[in-house]
Protein backbone atom coordinates (compact mmCIF):
# COMPACT_ATOMS: atom_id res chain seq x y z
CA UNK A 1 0.00 0.00 0.00
CA UNK A 2 2.61 2.32 0.91
CA UNK A 3 4.74 1.67 -2.51
CA UNK A 4 1.54 2.07 -4.25
CA UNK A 5 0.63 5.91 -2.46
CA UNK A 6 4.19 6.39 -3.57
CA UNK A 7 4.25 6.18 -7.60
CA UNK A 8 0.51 7.89 -6.67
CA UNK A 9 2.31 10.95 -5.63
CA UNK A 10 5.25 10.99 -8.26
CA UNK A 11 2.89 10.51 -11.10
CA UNK A 12 1.08 13.37 -9.44
CA UNK A 13 3.74 15.54 -8.63
CA UNK A 14 3.85 18.56 -11.00
CA UNK A 15 7.25 19.69 -11.88
CA UNK A 16 8.19 22.67 -13.96
CA UNK A 17 10.92 22.20 -16.95
CA UNK A 18 13.64 22.08 -17.24
CA UNK A 19 12.62 19.44 -14.74
CA UNK A 20 13.25 16.51 -15.66
CA UNK A 21 13.20 16.78 -19.04
CA UNK A 22 14.28 20.61 -20.52
CA UNK A 23 11.88 22.23 -22.12
CA UNK A 24 9.69 19.39 -23.32
CA UNK A 25 6.64 20.76 -25.56
CA UNK A 26 3.43 20.83 -23.89
CA UNK A 27 -0.37 21.82 -24.98
CA UNK A 28 -0.43 25.50 -23.72
CA UNK A 29 -4.25 26.34 -22.31
CA UNK A 30 -5.58 30.03 -21.27
CA UNK A 31 -6.98 31.54 -24.46
CA UNK A 32 -6.25 35.27 -24.25
CA UNK A 33 -8.68 36.90 -26.31
CA UNK A 34 -8.45 40.39 -25.56
CA UNK A 35 -7.86 42.78 -22.86
CA UNK A 36 -11.41 44.33 -22.26
CA UNK A 37 -14.40 42.75 -20.68
CA UNK A 38 -16.77 40.75 -23.15
CA UNK A 39 -19.81 42.88 -22.30
CA UNK A 40 -21.98 45.06 -24.78
CA UNK A 41 -20.25 44.32 -28.31
CA UNK A 42 -16.30 44.32 -26.90
CA UNK A 43 -16.40 41.08 -28.62
CA UNK A 44 -16.76 40.62 -32.84
CA UNK A 45 -19.43 38.30 -33.32
CA UNK A 46 -21.43 37.03 -36.51
CA UNK A 47 -24.51 38.32 -35.46
CA UNK A 48 -22.77 42.03 -34.68
CA UNK A 49 -21.60 41.60 -38.63
CA UNK A 50 -24.62 40.81 -40.12
CA UNK A 51 -26.86 43.61 -38.35
CA UNK A 52 -24.14 46.38 -39.40
CA UNK A 53 -22.16 45.75 -42.61
CA UNK A 54 -21.54 48.95 -42.47
CA UNK A 55 -19.16 49.25 -39.69
CA UNK A 56 -17.04 46.34 -41.04
CA UNK A 57 -15.55 45.86 -44.70
CA UNK A 58 -18.65 43.87 -46.68
CA UNK A 59 -16.57 40.70 -47.34
CA UNK A 60 -13.36 39.00 -44.92
CA UNK A 61 -10.07 40.61 -46.31
CA UNK A 62 -7.20 38.17 -46.69
CA UNK A 63 -4.80 40.42 -44.73
CA UNK A 64 -1.20 39.52 -43.70
CA UNK A 65 -0.44 40.32 -39.87
CA UNK A 66 2.34 42.25 -39.97
CA UNK A 67 5.26 41.65 -36.99
CA UNK A 68 3.19 40.66 -33.62
CA UNK A 69 5.45 41.07 -31.28
CA UNK A 70 5.12 39.20 -27.98
CA UNK A 71 6.68 40.81 -24.47
CA UNK A 72 6.02 38.73 -21.56
CA UNK A 73 6.89 40.34 -17.81
CA UNK A 74 5.80 38.12 -14.92
CA UNK A 75 6.52 38.88 -11.63
CA UNK A 76 9.01 36.47 -10.98
CA UNK A 77 11.04 34.03 -13.46
CA UNK A 78 9.13 31.61 -14.88
CA UNK A 79 8.72 29.11 -17.39
CA UNK A 80 6.42 29.48 -19.50
CA UNK A 81 4.42 28.22 -22.78
CA UNK A 82 3.05 30.56 -25.34
CA UNK A 83 1.18 30.18 -28.45
CA UNK A 84 -0.60 31.48 -31.34
CA UNK A 85 -4.00 29.52 -32.26
CA UNK A 86 -3.93 29.76 -36.09
CA UNK A 87 -2.77 26.83 -38.39
CA UNK A 88 0.52 26.30 -38.79
CA UNK A 89 0.27 26.91 -42.41
CA UNK A 90 -0.85 29.97 -42.21
CA UNK A 91 2.52 31.13 -40.13
CA UNK A 92 4.91 32.99 -42.99
CA UNK A 93 7.63 33.73 -40.34
CA UNK A 94 8.11 32.85 -36.88
CA UNK A 95 11.46 33.84 -34.62
CA UNK A 96 12.61 32.04 -32.97
CA UNK A 97 11.28 28.73 -34.35
CA UNK A 98 8.43 27.46 -32.57
CA UNK A 99 9.12 24.26 -29.63
CA UNK A 100 6.59 22.47 -31.35
CA UNK A 101 3.19 22.91 -33.08
CA UNK A 102 2.47 26.83 -33.06
CA UNK A 103 3.98 27.87 -29.36
CA UNK A 104 6.91 28.72 -27.64
CA UNK A 105 8.51 26.85 -24.29
CA UNK A 106 10.60 29.81 -22.91
CA UNK A 107 11.93 31.29 -19.41
CA UNK A 108 10.41 34.82 -18.90
CA UNK A 109 12.17 37.18 -16.64
CA UNK A 110 10.66 40.25 -14.67
CA UNK A 111 12.90 42.74 -17.00
CA UNK A 112 11.34 41.09 -19.82
CA UNK A 113 14.32 39.30 -21.07
CA UNK A 114 13.54 35.76 -22.72
CA UNK A 115 15.35 32.88 -22.86
CA UNK A 116 15.25 30.64 -25.89
CA UNK A 117 17.58 27.61 -26.54
CA UNK A 118 20.14 29.39 -24.31
CA UNK A 119 19.80 32.38 -25.79
CA UNK A 120 18.48 35.79 -24.82
CA UNK A 121 15.98 37.27 -27.08
CA UNK A 122 13.88 40.66 -26.28
CA UNK A 123 10.41 39.52 -27.65
CA UNK A 124 8.79 36.63 -29.70
CA UNK A 125 8.22 37.53 -33.80
CA UNK A 126 5.85 36.17 -35.93
CA UNK A 127 3.63 36.92 -39.04
CA UNK A 128 0.57 35.16 -41.01
CA UNK A 129 -1.85 35.72 -43.07
CA UNK A 130 -5.26 35.41 -42.28
CA UNK A 131 -9.22 36.27 -43.54
CA UNK A 132 -10.65 38.79 -41.13
CA UNK A 133 -13.33 41.48 -41.69
CA UNK A 134 -12.09 44.89 -40.82
CA UNK A 135 -13.70 47.58 -38.81
CA UNK A 136 -13.24 50.82 -39.94
CA UNK A 137 -16.22 52.89 -38.70
CA UNK A 138 -14.35 54.75 -36.12
CA UNK A 139 -10.73 55.40 -36.10
CA UNK A 140 -8.16 58.53 -36.45
CA UNK A 141 -7.24 60.48 -38.93
CA UNK A 142 -3.19 61.29 -39.09
CA UNK A 143 -2.52 63.63 -41.26
CA UNK A 144 1.11 63.51 -43.33
CA UNK A 145 4.24 64.64 -40.95
CA UNK A 146 2.14 63.77 -37.57
CA UNK A 147 2.68 60.28 -37.35
CA UNK A 148 5.51 59.81 -34.85
CA UNK A 149 3.42 62.50 -32.34
CA UNK A 150 0.23 60.24 -33.17
CA UNK A 151 1.85 57.17 -32.13
CA UNK A 152 3.51 58.68 -29.18
CA UNK A 153 0.18 59.17 -28.09
CA UNK A 154 -1.72 56.59 -28.68
CA UNK A 155 0.58 53.83 -27.31
CA UNK A 156 0.91 55.47 -23.99
CA UNK A 157 -2.73 55.34 -23.91
CA UNK A 158 -2.63 51.89 -24.40
CA UNK A 159 -0.42 52.20 -21.51
CA UNK A 160 2.84 50.51 -23.55
CA UNK A 161 5.97 51.35 -22.16
CA UNK A 162 9.27 52.95 -23.32
CA UNK A 163 10.82 49.79 -25.14
CA UNK A 164 7.53 48.78 -26.71
CA UNK A 165 6.64 51.91 -27.96
CA UNK A 166 9.84 52.59 -29.59
CA UNK A 167 10.06 48.97 -31.37
CA UNK A 168 6.35 49.91 -32.55
CA UNK A 169 7.44 53.05 -33.57
CA UNK A 170 10.23 52.33 -35.36
CA UNK A 171 8.38 49.73 -37.55
CA UNK A 172 5.08 51.76 -38.19
CA UNK A 173 6.43 55.46 -38.90
CA UNK A 174 7.90 54.83 -42.43
CA UNK A 175 4.35 53.42 -42.98
CA UNK A 176 2.38 56.43 -42.09
CA UNK A 177 5.04 58.71 -43.73
CA UNK A 178 5.08 56.84 -46.91
CA UNK A 179 0.91 56.87 -47.40
CA UNK A 180 0.91 60.63 -46.23
CA UNK A 181 -2.84 60.99 -45.09
CA UNK A 182 -3.87 58.00 -43.12
CA UNK A 183 -6.86 56.87 -41.57
CA UNK A 184 -6.25 53.99 -39.08
CA UNK A 185 -8.42 52.18 -36.51
CA UNK A 186 -7.23 49.69 -33.79
CA UNK A 187 -8.92 45.91 -34.42
CA UNK A 188 -9.04 44.95 -30.94
CA UNK A 189 -11.58 42.59 -30.06
CA UNK A 190 -11.93 42.07 -33.70
CA UNK A 191 -8.43 40.86 -34.39
CA UNK A 192 -8.33 39.03 -29.91
CA UNK A 193 -11.11 36.95 -31.85
CA UNK A 194 -9.92 35.79 -35.06
CA UNK A 195 -5.87 34.93 -33.30
CA UNK A 196 -6.13 34.01 -29.70
CA UNK A 197 -2.97 34.48 -27.71
CA UNK A 198 -2.43 31.42 -25.40
CA UNK A 199 -0.13 31.17 -22.42
CA UNK A 200 0.66 28.47 -19.98
CA UNK A 201 0.37 30.79 -16.72
CA UNK A 202 -2.75 32.92 -16.47
CA UNK A 203 -1.61 36.85 -16.38
CA UNK A 204 -2.81 39.65 -14.89
CA UNK A 205 -2.77 41.74 -18.01
CA UNK A 206 -3.38 41.50 -21.07
CA UNK A 207 -2.13 44.20 -23.84
CA UNK A 208 -2.98 43.52 -27.78
CA UNK A 209 -2.55 45.99 -29.89
CA UNK A 210 -3.62 45.37 -33.89
CA UNK A 211 -3.47 48.99 -36.09
CA UNK A 212 -5.11 48.47 -39.34
CA UNK A 213 -3.84 51.18 -41.76
CA UNK A 214 -4.90 52.77 -45.19
CA UNK A 215 -5.03 55.89 -46.88
CA UNK A 216 -6.81 58.45 -45.95
CA UNK A 217 -10.17 59.13 -48.04
CA UNK A 218 -11.97 62.33 -47.71
CA UNK A 219 -14.88 60.79 -45.62
CA UNK A 220 -12.49 59.10 -43.09
CA UNK A 221 -12.95 63.42 -42.08
CA UNK A 222 -16.23 63.08 -40.93
CA UNK A 223 -15.66 59.39 -38.78
CA UNK A 224 -15.89 59.15 -35.16
CA UNK A 225 -12.78 59.21 -32.81
CA UNK A 226 -12.19 55.76 -32.05
CA UNK A 227 -12.12 55.07 -27.93
CA UNK A 228 -9.25 53.33 -26.48
CA UNK A 229 -10.29 51.16 -23.88
CA UNK A 230 -9.06 51.96 -20.08
CA UNK A 231 -6.24 49.49 -19.85
CA UNK A 232 -4.74 48.45 -16.46
CA UNK A 233 -1.57 46.92 -16.57
CA UNK A 234 -0.32 45.29 -13.60
CA UNK A 235 1.23 42.26 -12.18
CA UNK A 236 1.93 39.24 -14.99
CA UNK A 237 1.72 41.17 -17.93
CA UNK A 238 1.62 40.39 -21.54
CA UNK A 239 1.74 42.75 -24.24
CA UNK A 240 1.23 42.52 -28.27
CA UNK A 241 1.34 44.73 -30.92
CA UNK A 242 0.97 44.53 -34.60
CA UNK A 243 -1.20 45.46 -37.62
CA UNK A 244 -1.96 45.06 -41.36
CA UNK A 245 -1.81 47.52 -44.50
CA UNK A 246 -5.12 47.84 -46.15
CA UNK A 247 -5.45 49.00 -49.64
CA UNK A 248 -8.94 48.07 -50.49
CA UNK A 249 -11.86 46.04 -49.41
CA UNK A 250 -10.54 42.50 -51.41
CA UNK A 251 -6.66 43.27 -51.06
CA UNK A 252 -3.87 43.97 -48.81
CA UNK A 253 -0.64 46.01 -49.08
CA UNK A 254 2.27 44.55 -47.24
CA UNK A 255 4.78 47.18 -45.92
CA UNK A 256 7.32 46.82 -48.45
CA UNK A 257 5.40 47.66 -51.34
Amino acid sequence: MFLFVALSEARSRHHSYPKPRPYQPYKPHNKLRCQIKPTGNAYWSPDLIKRNYSDYTYKPLQVHIMKPAIYLYPTKEMDLTVGVSMERENFTTVVPEFTAGTYWNVTAKPNGDLIHNNKVIPYLYWEGDISMRMKFDKGFFVKKGEGREFLEKILTQFKLNDREKFDFITYWLPTFNKLGNVFCSFQLANYCHHVPLTCSAKPDSVIRVYIAIRKARKSDLNKPVQAIPNIKRTGFTIVEWGGSIIRSRHQRLSRAQ
